[in-house]
C-alpha cells in the first residue's frame, strides 16, 4: 500500500525562486483570505503558510500548484521572471573566472555545448543539461516550475484517458 504524503513538500532553497511567497501573499489578501482559511485549503497550517510567505520554509513545487489553483492563476504568474539562460551561463561563468571547456567537463556536456547556450543558439536546454550548469557554476539555472506545471497538467490528462 503506497503512503500518502500530507502538507506541502518542499524543494531545496538552491531552487525556489525568490519572491514567490511574497505573491501568494498578495494573492491570498486580494482574495481576503486569512492564513488559517487558506491553509485550510491547501491542507496545512496557518504557521505553514506564514513561513511559506516569508520565504523561511517555501512552497514545494506540488505546494505552488495548489497555491495556483486556489489563487485562480497560472502557477508562471507565482515565479519571478528570469533573465535568458544565455545571460546566466555567461555571467556566472565570467564571475569564477571560467573558461567555457572547463564548466563543461565539470557539467559534463559536449564541447561546444556551453558557447551555443551562451551565443542563443539553445535558447532551451534540457533538464540534465541545467542540472550540470547548475552544478558547474553553482547558480540556478533550472527553470523548473513552468516544466513541473506542464508535467503535473499532463499526468493529470494522462490519468483522465485511462480512466
Amino acid at each position: 500500500m503506497e503512503k500518502k504524503r500530507r502538507g506541502i513538500p518542499a524543494l531545496p532553497m538552491e531552487f525556489i525562486p525568490p519572491g514567490i511567497g511574497r505573491r501568494a501573499r498578495e494573492g491570498r489578501l486580494a482574495l481576503g483570505l486569512s492564513q488559517e482559511l487558506f491553509g485550510e485549503k491547501l491542507g496545512v497550517t496557518a504557521a505553514r503558510v506564514s513561513k511559506a510567505e516569508t520565504g523561511d520554509t517555501p512552497y514545494g513545487a506540488v505546494g505552488l500548484i495548489a497555491v495556483a489553483q486556489i489563487l485562480g492563476i497560472p502557477v508562471e504568474e507565482l515565479c519571478p521572471p528570469q533573465p535568458p539562460i544565455s545571460q546566466v551561463i555567461s555571467e556566472a561563468r565570467i564571475d569564477l573566472d571560467l573558461e567555457r571547456d572547463t564548466v563543461e567537463t565539470a557539467a559534463g556536456l559536449a564541447e561546444g555545448t556551453v558557447t551555443l547556450i551562451e551565443n542563443g543558439y539553445i535558447l532551451d536546454p534540457d533538464n540534465l543539461t541545467r542540472i550540470g550548469l547548475s552544478y558547474a557554476l553553482g547558480v540556478q539555472v533550472a527553470e523548473w516550475t513552468p516544466q513541473l506545471y506542464r508535467n503535473h497538467v499532463m499526468r493529470q490528462k494522462e490519468k483522465q484517458n485511462t480512466s
